[in-house]
């Protein structure tokens, strides 16, 4: 996130700060495909500093973008990087913009785990291009995509490089995948309906988000280090080649479910059991990897007190399972625990998981990598 002066207040200056239309908007949000990404677990198992990461989101940057690498190192060593310690009260990181004669400052609270690092990258990408636009204003949504191309660089890199943590930094960009392209995207477009509904700076995210993904697989070399400066137009990249944003999903190999046996109710406990453990397996260092014990008991617990759902598709075949707690002071208020969608489901599991708790008071669902680590479930 970007902490300068915004040049809007409401809906309808928001989109003419950036040559919008209602209908542009929603031509981005309805080629969003339901599943999203999968919701896979990091394992936080990380050492690097803050520092370490740093130098990493650069080598990154640096390497999609050789012809610019000087400027890039040159930005890198010029700004502030700012460290808060564990437990102090930080909502966010953020890139401060504090004047053309004075190098960015980025503040992180930095624990040492995968989404830390795809958080430095982030905030890498909105400094090196302040650093570099030499005071020159650039509208919230291209400041967004240049911070999403340096996470994606990132993961390029580590992915080519066989990091050994690029898988957890893959599984912490999908599960911003769940926040930018569903959460962020539905409180966009309910705002479509009034012009003058109170401007929010995460509009910005899910169209950033969208254009920055479909900008890096498809433009030169030289075009997208454009679009990283913020030079290309937000309505030129959403006119080009207006495929389709298809998340990454991998293919459901696990077998369709044998149909409940009524005379024998155990047996469909441990059937249930075995098909949460397949889930689970497919999640990189997911609750699979904790003692066998353990997880038994505490999945043989939420069966115990039916608070586990599993979905599947059409074919029968297990997609994903959630658990959850009842408050201990109100039994009507839920806290979903955990959410697993190896294949790309994790809205048709939430829309499910919905379904069965409709009931509920208040559902809230714990995300230990966000900032807001409570958050409103729907």
């Amino acid at each position: 996130m970007q902490r300068i002066d915004i040049m809007a207040n409401d809906l309808r200056t928001w989109l003419e700060l950036h040559c919008l239309t209602p209908a542009a908007v929603s031509t981005v949000l309805n080629d969003l495909t339901p599943e999203g990404r999968a919701a896979q677990t990091p394992s936080n198992a990380t050492t690097l500093s803050a520092k370490d990461a740093w130098a990493l989101a650069m080598e990154a940057l640096t390497k999609k973008f050789p012809g610019n690498a000087q400027s890039i190192e040159r930005a890198a060593h010029a700004i502030e990087l700012e460290c808060v310690a564990e437990g102090e009260d930080v909502q966010q990181p953020f890139t401060l913009d504090r004047s053309p004669d004075k190098a960015p400052l980025v503040s992180i609270r930095y624990s040492v785990s995968a989404a830390d690092i795809l958080a430095v990258a982030h905030e890498f990408g909105h400094a090196v291009q302040l650093t570099l636009g030499g005071g020159r204003f650039i509208p919230p949504i291209q400041r967004e995509i240049a911070a999403f191309l340096s996470e994606l660089a990132l993961l390029e890199y580590s992915a080519t490089a066989h990091s050994p943590i690029a898988a957890d930094l893959q599984a912490a960009h999908s599960a911003d995948d769940l926040v930018y392209l569903h959460a962020d995207a539905t409180q966009l477009a309910r705002a479509l309906g009034d012009p003058g509904t109170p401007y929010s700076y995460r509009w910005n995210y899910t169209i950033a988000r969208v254009l920055a993904a479909k900008s890096y697989d498809g433009q030169g070399a030289d075009t997208l280090w454009n679009t990283f400066l913020g030079k290309e137009g937000i309505t030129r990249l959403m006119a080009t080649d207006r495929r389709k944003h298809v998340p990454h999903k991998t293919e459901n190999y696990l077998l369709p479910a044998p149909k409940p046996d009524r005379d024998h109710p155990a047996i469909n406990r441990y059937r249930s059991l075995g098909m949460m453990a397949l889930l689970d397996i497919d999640y990189w260092k997911g609750e699979s990897e904790r003692e066998i014990g353990d997880y038994y008991a505490a999945l043989r617990s939420h069966m115990q007190d039916k608070s586990a759902l599993i979905a599947f598709a059409e074919d029968m075949k297990p997609i994903g399972y959630a658990i959850w707690e009842r408050h201990p002071e109100s039994s009507g208020d839920i806290r979903i625990t955990r959410q697993a969608a190896p294949f790309g489901h994790h809205f048709e599991l939430q829309k499910r998981l919905r379904s069965r708790l409709s009931e509920a008071g208040t559902v809230m669902s714990i995300h230990a990598r966000s900032a807001r680590e409570v958050q409103a479930a729907w």
